[in-house]
């Protein structure tokens, strides 16, 4: 499948993984192509922070005050019960079932890349029990959490 991506004055066409200009010089993957096509720069989403970036929220420095703020806010997750008999847990489970169960509900074919609580460790669930668990994409895990009204 092709199609014309207009980056100043050139047109490229992009085939399968190649990129082609219409006068024949190839450029072999997407990297050097990103070096052409990039996202504006805009300022970090840090109330006073000047850096500018590039295809996330914050800077470097700041994504990682942002990750330790929410750490103790929430807890890291072995803090909040996810321990190594966890990993084994949800290893076993994405092996089982390596299709996200909802999707697969609607039709849709999508690799699980998360296992999900039917019924919340803070309302009662067990971590460990096969039958409170759904391998699920990350965006049906995002949507399971929306309706429910969660923060996540």
């Amino acid at each position: 499948m092709a199609f014309a991506l207009g980056i100043r004055y050139s047109v490229f066409l992009l085939i399968g993984s190649r990129v082609q200009r219409p006068w024949g010089l190839l450029i072999k993957n997407y990297a050097e192509v990103n070096e052409l096509v990039q996202r504006p720069m805009k300022p970090c989403g840090w109330p006073g922070c000047p850096n500018l970036v590039r295809g996330q929220r914050y800077c470097e420095e700041h994504a990682k005050q942002k990750q330790k703020n929410q750490d103790e806010r929430r807890g890291s997750f072995r803090q909040r019960g996810y321990t190594s008999n966890w990993d084994k847990v949800r290893k076993i489970k994405l092996s089982r079932d390596p299709l996200c169960e909802r999707c697969e509900s609607k039709g849709k074919v999508t690799a699980a890349t998360l296992v999900h609580h039917r019924q919340s460790l803070s309302k009662g669930g067990s971590l460990a029990d096969m039958d409170n668990l759904m391998s699920c994409c990350i965006k049906c895990h995002d949507e399971i959490h929306r309706e429910q009204g969660d923060k996540w």
